[in-house]
């Protein structure tokens, strides 16, 4: 039984070889087309209804091979973390990676930036805790300005949250363009700190000449 990476290869040439036929026959209609007449032997009525014809077809087949071309590019660069196949090559930042104190009354917080040019942008990741009686933490993705008003106490739009104090859990969050903060909190404890072990990952799409 084939492996995922040798079926993606065999996919991946089987493209290739797909834009290569696509493109010689482009060349064998050019080629066959007859050579132009003097200019005494030209008719003066303008082009005619054939060649427009086959103006149209020759443009159909390039932007066929450039549609193939970007496919399969795209498709075959980049890391592959699992994210549905699209155009472009896929990218992944980390954020958060390793064990972190979180003292009594405090929070932490990992502020990152989604650019125009990171398309399809989802922050993802897992976290574990332990200290005190509940080994709980609270953990949100907001925006700067509302994970500032979280941190602080006040009211505050999130984009994710955990329902409440949680021992271990996962996040998989969708983001447009901004800047975010992926912020874990304390301060619901007065005496006790917290280990918390996290893992963060910002995955993406860039698309080559944009």
């Amino acid at each position: 039984m084939l492996t995922p990476e040798e079926m993606a290869r065999i996919e991946a040439d089987e493209r290739r070889k797909h834009a290569e036929e696509l493109y010689r026959l482009a060349i064998r209609q050019k080629l066959n087309q007859p050579a132009d007449r003097p200019k005494s032997e030209r008719p003066s009525s303008g082009p005619s209804f054939a060649n427009y014809l086959t103006g149209i077809g020759v443009l159909a087949l390039v932007t066929v091979i450039v549609l193939l071309a970007v496919n399969f590019f795209g498709s075959s660069g980049g890391s592959n973390t699992g994210s549905p196949a699209g155009l472009g090559i896929e990218r992944a930042l980390g954020i958060a990676s390793g064990q972190i104190f979180i003292p009594a009354g405090a929070n932490t917080n990992y502020r990152f930036t989604v650019t125009p040019e990171m398309h399809q942008a989802v922050l993802s990741g897992s976290f574990s805790a332990s200290g005190g009686t509940g080994n709980d933490i609270l953990a949100i993705v907001a925006t700067e300005g509302e994970a500032t008003n979280w941190m602080n106490g006040h009211q505050a739009m999130v984009i994710w949250q955990t329902p409440g104090r949680e021992t271990t859990g996962n996040f998989n969050v969708h983001l447009g363009p901004g800047t975010y903060c992926l912020v874990f909190g304390n301060k619901f404890s007065a005496f006790t700190g917290k280990q918390v072990s996290v893992t963060a990952t910002l995955s993406y799409r860039t698309i080559p000449g944009f």
